[in-house]
């Protein structure tokens, strides 16, 4: 389960270009990242060792290998900031109790956006068995039980 929120970049096209994007992440600490293959299966056992740069400097060939997913499970909460280097303008997305955070744009095709999506669960993995109560990182709720799975967008 999550959220594919999508953001115009460059927000002023005749002033800044993609490459004048950066993204933040809060809590800054090392973020593993978890690979997503061409076929789009994730490797959580398997992490890329590289932390995320932050701040991360937009390109296009950023996304040539898909998203860029950021393993948040031991943060509360996690703020990640879509940024124009230009104009100061950019975005806020501020996750709660997430799992991951996908960073997500096209490649090799060049769309004017980022996504920054909130993950409270992941893509299976290539040895996946196929049954749900085999995925990983799922949440499990008791017939009694709720889950609350909630984001903040803010524009500034």
């Amino acid at each position: 389960m999550g959220a594919h929120p999508g953001f115009n970049v460059p927000l002023f096209p005749k002033r800044e270009t993609f490459d004048d994007y950066s993204v933040s992440v809060a809590p800054k600490h090392d973020y593993k990242i978890v690979r997503i293959d061409q076929n789009g299966y994730s490797n959580i056992k398997h992490p890329v060792e590289k932390t995320l740069d932050n701040p991360l400097q937009l390109k296009r060939d950023l996304f040539k290998h898909d998203a860029k997913v950021l393993d948040v499970s031991d943060n509360e909460q996690t703020t990640v900031m879509l940024q124009s280097d230009v104009t100061d303008h950019g975005v806020a997305l501020t996750a709660y109790d997430c799992k991951y955070i996908g960073i997500w744009s096209t490649y090799p095709k060049e769309a004017p956006f980022v996504c920054l999506e909130p993950w409270w669960g992941i893509a299976d993995e290539e040895e996946s068995t196929g049954f749900l109560k085999d995925k990983a990182d799922i949440s499990k709720l008791d017939p009694d039980e709720s889950l609350n799975a909630n984001f903040d967008i803010t524009f500034f």
